[in-house]
């Protein structure tokens, strides 16, 4: 079964990434895989994507059942950053808690989280849908619903920006062009 299911995982990952990552790291102690996607899903971004976590089934405050997988997508120009590092980051945490991460939710601030790269000023993750794929690709029903959570970096001012005003009132200004997400020295 274990293996029917990472078969269908793979297959999601596959129709919306291609199945040819051009980099993959794996984390031994929890056999977590991050596959990095370049000029995906588009020219001019790339995708690093976690594969396994979601062979833990996390339990929703609700009681329903839940799997999920990670995912960042970046302008090439950060794609050197260690961005497989955050994911598995906020991997750990989540099997360490055994609680899935939550839309909206910020994790941080956490100092810079790119301290190799003193341009970016980011300090925190907040919890979104995949805001570059289609809709399809947020979701895929394995022997659970698996749910593919995208990490958008942020700032410290941004984090009190979410907390003051909500996910909802930063993802306006996302629209509206006053934040671009995609660029992590802003």
């Amino acid at each position: 079964m274990k293996n029917e299911y990472g078969q269908l995982l793979k297959s999601h990952v596959d129709n919306f990434c291609g199945d040819s990552p051009s980099s993959i790291t794996k984390e031994d102690v929890t056999g977590v895989t991050i596959a990095k996607f370049v000029n995906t899903p588009e020219e001019g971004l790339t995708t690093y994507v976690s594969i396994g976590l979601s062979g833990h089934i996390f339990k929703q405050k609700s009681g329903k059942l839940i799997r999920q997988e990670l995912l960042v997508t970046i302008d090439n120009l950060f794609s050197s950053l260690a961005i497989s590092e955050l994911i598995l980051s906020v991997g750990k945490l989540m099997l360490d808690r055994h609680q899935p991460v939550k839309l909206g939710q910020v994790i941080g601030p956490l100092g810079y989280i790119f301290p190799e790269e003193e341009r970016t000023k980011v300090t925190g993750v907040v919890c979104s849908y995949p805001a570059f794929f289609p809709d399809e690709f947020s979701s895929f029903e394995g022997n659970e619903v698996t749910v593919f959570v995208e990490l958008i970096p942020i700032t410290t001012k941004e984090t009190k920006f979410i907390e003051d005003c909500g996910y909802s009132a930063f993802f306006e200004k996302i629209d509206e062009g006053e934040v671009d997400i995609l660029n992590l020295f802003r």
